[in-house]
């Protein structure tokens, strides 16, 4: 899924349905982030509810 403000991409963030992911299946990683959100990627959300609720906080507060 593509995170965009405006006509910006500021984060990507897949969801995680491999076998791979047993303990984690079914949420959501952040794949990459851009601007504010540069290296911060590797979080794992319960819900997009959640990851955009972090994504907000972190453009709030600034990501560095």
């Amino acid at each position: 899924m593509l995170v965009m403000d405006e006509d910006a991409l500021i984060a990507v963030l897949v969801r995680l349905d491999s076998d791979f992911h047993q303990s984690s299946r079914g949420k959501w990683f952040l794949e990459a982030g851009f601007g504010e959100l540069s290296g911060r990627t590797g979080r794992i959300f319960d819900d997009l509810e959640g990851a955009g609720d972090w994504i907000e906080a972190q453009r709030k507060h600034g990501a560095h």
